[in-house]
C-alpha cells in the first residue's frame, strides 16, 4: 500500500512538472516583439516525441502604428513699410549728404542695404556721403525683416559748383586783401512748426568788415551775420547768404537744411540716432592776441568721435577743445563737424559769437576806410591828432590837480596842530565830568 501511494505521488509530481515546463517553454516564444509588418508564426518549443497534442502555428498580424505630427504655428507679422530721404537737396562739390531710412512692420528687427550714384553703399539706417562730381545724385535702400524685403527710392539731390563773384583786388596802403570765403549753417537740423531757429554765417578774407543779405525758404530775409525765424509749414527749409567785403561778393548755400514738422515727426527725427552737438567759446569776450578756447560737447552715436573745426580768421582744429589767438578785432565765429565711430555726422555752428576788442586799432581802421582822398586823409588824421592832444591835456590837468606834489603840506600841518590843541583844552575843562 505504501509503495502504491508513493508511485502515485511521483506520477502526479512528474505530470505537474511536465505541464509547467511546457508552459514556461511556450511563453518566451509567444511574448516576442515584432518590428516588421506582416504575418509572423509562433513555433512550439517541443517535439512530438512525447506524444503531446500537436498545434498548428497561427499567424500573428503586425501593423505599423499611425503617427500624426503636431501642427506648427508661425507668427504673422505685418508688411514692412519704408521711407527714406536726404537731409539736403542741393550741395556744393565736396560737401556731404546724410541719407536716412525709417522702417516699420516686420518683426521690429531690420537690416539695411544702400545703393546709389557714385558707388554709394552702406548697411546702417543712416549713411553719409561726400560728392565730388557735379549733377543729380540718387540713392535707394532695401530693408529686410523676418524674410520680408522692401526697396525704396530716396529721391535726388543736386551737386553744383559754388559761384563766386570777385572784383579786382582792393589795395589800401599797398596791402592786398585775401579772397572772401563764406559758410553758413542752421543751429538745428529739426524743429517743430512755429519754433525759433537761427541761421549763422561765417566769413573770412576781404578787409574784415562784412555786410550780409539772407534769402531762403518761406521768404527768409535778413541783413545781419545771424538771422532768426520761425516756420509755420512743415518740410525741409533752406537758406543762403550773400556777403560783401572790400568789393568782393560771395553767395553761399548753407551747409544743412532744417526739417520742420509737428511734434510727433520732430520726436521721431530727434530719436533717429543722430548726434547731439553743442559748441561755445570760453570766454565770450577777449582782447586781441589773447587766447580763447572753443569747446564742443557731444551725445549720441558711438565713441570715439572725430572733430573738424572751421571758423573766422582761419580757425582749424581736430580736437574736442582748441585754442586760438586773434590778431584782428571783431566778431568771431566757429563751426564744428563731429563724426561718431558708427558713421553718424553732425555739423553745428557754435551758440555764441566771440567778441574780440581792440578799440585803438578799430578806431584807426574805421577812420582810414571812410577817407575819400589823400588830402582828406591828412586832414582827418590832423583832426584826430588834435583831438587826441586835447584829450591828453585834459587828462594831464586832472592828474596834476590831484597830484601829491601839489598838496599844501604847511597848511595841513597847522590844521593838525590846531585840532590837537582844541582836544587838549576840551580834556582839561571836562576832566571831572569824564
Amino acid at each position: 500500500m505504501t509503495k502504491y501511494f508513493a508511485n502515485k505521488f511521483w506520477a502526479k509530481s512528474a505530470a505537474t512538472i511536465g505541464v509547467f515546463a511546457f508552459i514556461f517553454a511556450l511563453i518566451p516564444s509567444m511574448a516576442g516583439a515584432y518590428y516588421n509588418y506582416g504575418s509572423h508564426y509562433v513555433p512550439l518549443p517541443f517535439s512530438n516525441s512525447y506524444n503531446y497534442p500537436t498545434y498548428t502555428p497561427q499567424p500573428v498580424p503586425v501593423y505599423y502604428p499611425t503617427y500624426y505630427p503636431s501642427p506648427v504655428y508661425y507668427p504673422t507679422y505685418p508688411a514692412i513699410t519704408v521711407s527714406c530721404s536726404p537731409n539736403r537737396t542741393s550741395i556744393n562739390t565736396g560737401d556731404y549728404v546724410t541719407w536716412s531710412a525709417y522702417a516699420s512692420g516686420g518683426n521690429g528687427l531690420y537690416s539695411y542695404s544702400w545703393s546709389g550714384t557714385d558707388s554709394l553703399y552702406g548697411s546702417n539706417s543712416s549713411i553719409s556721403k561726400n560728392y565730388y562730381s557735379l549733377g543729380m545724385k540718387y540713392a535707394s535702400v532695401t530693408v529686410y525683416s523676418n524674410g520680408q524685403s522692401v526697396t525704396q527710392n530716396c529721391g535726388n539731390i543736386n551737386v553744383y559748383q559754388p559761384t563766386y563773384s570777385y572784383s579786382s583786388p582792393v589795395y589800401y596802403y599797398n596791402t592786398p586783401y585775401q579772397n572772401l570765403s563764406v559758410s553758413c549753417i542752421a543751429n538745428t537740423n529739426y524743429a517743430n512748426t512755429n519754433s525759433p531757429v537761427t541761421w549763422t554765417a561765417s566769413a573770412n578774407g576781404g578787409n574784415g568788415y562784412y555786410t550780409y543779405s539772407w534769402s531762403g525758404s518761406d521768404g527768409l530775409y535778413g541783413n545781419g551775420q545771424s538771422v532768426s525765424t520761425t516756420y509755420s509749414s512743415i518740410g525741409n527749409k533752406m537758406a543762403s547768404v550773400t556777403v560783401n567785403s572790400a568789393g568782393q561778393t560771395v553767395t553761399q548755400s548753407c551747409g544743412n537744411t532744417i526739417a520742420i514738422g509737428n511734434t510727433y515727426n520732430y520726436a521721431l527725427a530727434s530719436n533717429s540716432g543722430t548726434l547731439d552737438v553743442g559748441c561755445y567759446s570760453d570766454p565770450a569776450n577777449i582782447n586781441t592776441n589773447q587766447p580763447v578756447t572753443w569747446n564742443v560737447e557731444v551725445s549720441g552715436g558711438s565713441e570715439p568721435y572725430k572733430y573738424s573745426w572751421t571758423g573766422s580768421d582761419g580757425l582749424i582744429g581736430t580736437q574736442a577743445s582748441i585754442i586760438k589767438y586773434y590778431s584782428k578785432a571783431g566778431e568771431k565765429n566757429a563751426i564744428v563737424t563731429v563724426t561718431s565711430a558708427d558713421g553718424k555726422t553732425t555739423t553745428r555752428a557754435c551758440s555764441n559769437t566771440l567778441a574780440v576788442a581792440n578799440p585803438s586799432t578799430y578806431a584807426k581802421a574805421k577812420t582810414t576806410t571812410t577817407v575819400a582822398s589823400n588830402t582828406t586823409k591828412a586832414s582827418v588824421n590832423t583832426d584826430t591828432s588834435t583831438t587826441n592832444a586835447k584829450a591828453a591835456s585834459a587828462e594831464n590837468s586832472a592828474a596834476a590837480l590831484f597830484s601829491l606834489a601839489n598838496v599844501p603840506w604847511g597848511w595841513v600841518a597847522i590844521l593838525v596842530i590846531l585840532v590837537l590843541f582844541a582836544t587838549v583844552l576840551y580834556l582839561l575843562f571836562n576832566a571831572k565830568k569824564i
